[in-house]
């Protein structure tokens, strides 16, 4: 679980270090291997509306 001040210095790094076009391979050649997906390098907009709470 996340709350207060982790909560906001991990929104702020997601913001600040977008998924790259290597993140976004890795995460395709994941799928490949595993089956899933990182739903946050698909969609990082996603972590703004996400509710990180237990």
């Amino acid at each position: 679980r996340y709350a207060g001040q982790r909560l906001k210095t991990l929104l702020a790094w997601h913001e600040q270090y977008a998924p790259d076009e290597w993140e976004k391979h890795r995460n395709a050649a994941i799928y490949v291997l595993q089956g899933n997906r990182n739903p946050l390098i698909d969609f990082p907009e996603w972590a703004l509306r996400l509710q990180f709470e237990g």
